[in-house]
């Protein structure tokens, strides 16, 4: 085996053992939650994350949003985000997606709610609620 080809290998292992090291740094597990697990409780860990993936189709006009109420001082929003479908399918659905991170000790709600904004007043489509426990 030439030289040159020893140190590509070399150079790939030790990418790969950095990349595996620096993938467990980051402080807590990530979970996958979707509408299916709404009215369930989530037990977490502080610095654990979860995300909340939702189908959606924003050019129907209604759009996820997510209602007051959650304790921040248990849990924090880290993102709110829509993403479009990729499929060339007219009307294909996309997701939006929230990132959540446990903070503290204790326990709180997460609502989410499919209503079209410029309607007040209106009771949602759709009102999703996640109790999430921080131990």
């Amino acid at each position: 085996m030439s030289t040159k080809r020893l140190s590509q290998i070399t150079t790939g292992l030790v990418l790969l053992m950095l990349a595996i090291l620096l993938a467990g740094c980051g402080g807590g597990t990530v979970k996958k939650y979707t509408e299916a697990n709404s009215g369930s409780t989530i037990e977490l860990k502080a610095g654990d994350e979860i995300n909340i993936v939702l189908e959606s189709n924003e050019t129907t006009g209604f759009v996820w949003s997510q209602a007051d109420g959650m304790d921040t001082r248990v849990i924090e929003k880290v993102s709110d985000q829509y993403y479009a479908s990729t499929s060339n399918r007219v009307g294909a659905p996309g997701e939006h997606t929230w990132i959540f991170k446990a903070l503290q000790q204790g326990e709180t709600k997460i609502k989410l709610n499919l209503g079209k904004p410029w309607e007040t007043d209106v009771v949602p489509l759709k009102a999703l609620t996640y109790t999430i426990k921080v131990t």
